[in-house]
């Protein structure tokens, strides 16, 4: 019998985040039930990522949510793939799938292995439209700053309107002509309809493959997207509508984190809050209504046609400000940047001293990076002088390029002595005493980068 391969459609706003850490931190134990959470993101060109990426299915999308199924990236992806299916049950889950160009890559999967079945969350469309208002507005996406009703219809360049996206029916319809009704999985995120103990999203995933075992087993993430709460998320939006093209983006992410924090010291307990009054939110989900029976009948077999059971249409709505407070969020917000524009402008000036004395010796030398990871990229992104080399004590990076610059192993540099080394690694101790295994002196053929640069 043919492996399955199960495709998590990680729709927004439905826990799709702390379910890919679960599986992240849990896939040996996965592998002990059968099933594997592979991740394709080694031997991939040209991709970088941050370490706290834990979805596995973003390596089949290029930059901005395009899918190019002939890129060299997609088939390396699948080779992959495969062959962990001669052996287990795979997951592949990613939020880009239900968002971008889903028929196009689901048809290119099958083309690839046959053997399989999508997963989806359903969330209550007024529910999952308020969390995404909340979280783009807390992330700046795309210098979100509009009022709730004015985002709930507007589009981008990539994505239709959210309004737009929350009829749910139509793309579970799109779905089941490209792999079957019977090979699609509908789940409904909510805490009274999740299976298990404690009603997570965790619990629910492992009956949906059929792992019934002990919690005690298993790795608790205890992932939760922080909330900004009170009026700090209405000072986030004003903030996130100061200009972008003055500069102004530098310092979203310091008022983000900023703003965090106070909410989490000053900000007080309270429930959830909605954009829709209580009259408002039954009039919206009116829309959805035949929708979400014919879901819940066709792809549930409820007879009683019941999607959500949650019947709360009364929350406590977000705050919002007077022009006046508007103002007055922007003339501090500009006073923050002013600051913030000088800061970096002096940090420049302190960044090209900085080099000019590190590089004081090296004269007619021609200049080689000994390390090459994230402080070399640092390094190379402020860097105005011309790097003829980088070498690495791994064998496995030599032939790559960071920044146009190629990266040798160590054993390749045959006349240490045309060279001036600067080490970019914070742990140095190894790789002086190679340098010094070589006859150079430190000071006068090598330096430490972090001697130089304090953020280094």
């Amino acid at each position: 019998m043919k492996h399955t391969l199960l495709i998590h459609l990680g729709m927004r706003k439905t826990g799709t985040t702390a379910l890919q850490m679960f599986l992240y931190e849990n896939m040996k134990t996965l592998e002990k039930y059968g099933w594997c959470y592979p991740d394709l993101k080694p031997g991939l060109l040209g991709l970088q990522y941050v370490s706290q990426n834990k979805e596995n299915g973003c390596v089949f999308y290029k930059e901005k949510g395009k899918l190019d199924v002939t890129a060299e990236n997609w088939n390396r992806a699948w080779a992959q793939v495969l062959q962990c299916l001669k052996k287990r049950n795979v997951i592949i889950s990613d939020e880009r799938i239900s968002i971008w160009d889903t028929n196009r890559f689901l048809i290119a999967a099958k083309e690839k292995y046959d053997n399989i079945k999508i997963l989806i969350y359903l969330r209550r469309q007024d529910r999952a439209v308020e969390s995404l208002w909340n979280q783009k507005i807390k992330n700046a996406e795309e210098g979100v700053y509009q009022s709730f009703d004015e985002f709930l219809y507007s589009k981008t360049e990539l994505e239709e309107a959210p309004y737009y996206q929350l009829f749910y029916k139509k793309q579970l319809d799109d779905i089941s002509k490209i792999v079957g009704k019977e090979n699609i999985i509908v789940r409904v995120f909510e805490k009274e309809q999740l299976y298990g103990m404690d009603h997570t999203i965790e619990s629910d995933f492992l009956n949906v493959i059929g792992i019934k075992s002990k919690w005690n087993e298993w790795e608790k993430c205890n992932f939760q997207n922080i909330r900004m709460g009170g009026n700090y998320l209405e000072i986030k939006r004003i903030f996130n509508s100061l200009n972008k093209s003055k500069g102004f983006d530098i310092i979203q992410g310091k008022n983000y984190e900023c703003l965090l924090e106070l909410s989490s010291i000053y900000g007080k307990p309270e429930q959830e809050k909605g954009c829709f009054k209580k009259e408002e939110r039954k009039k919206f989900l009116e829309i959805f209504e035949s929708d979400n029976e014919e879901i819940a009948r066709e792809y549930l077999d409820r007879k009683e046609k019941i999607l959500f059971y949650d019947k709360n249409m009364d929350y406590p709505l977000y705050n919002h400000c007077t022009e006046f407070e508007e103002d007055m969020i922007r003339v501090f917000a500009s006073l923050i940047y002013n600051q913030s524009k000088e800061l970096r402008q002096l940090k420049r000036q302190n960044s090209i001293l900085s080099e000019k004395i590190m590089l004081s010796n090296m004269k007619e030398k021609k200049l080689l990076f000994f390390g090459a990871g994230y402080k070399c990229r640092k390094l190379l992104d402020g860097l105005m002088a011309s790097v003829e080399l980088i070498v690495d004590n791994d064998l496995k990076k030599r032939g790559e390029t960071i920044k146009e610059v190629k990266v040798v192993h160590i054993k390749d540099i045959e006349r240490w002595t045309e060279y001036f080394v600067v080490v970019t690694c914070d742990k140095t101790k190894d790789i002086e005493s190679q340098l010094i295994g070589y006859g150079l002196k430190k000071g006068i053929d090598y330096v430490l980068a972090k001697e130089y640069f304090v953020n280094c």
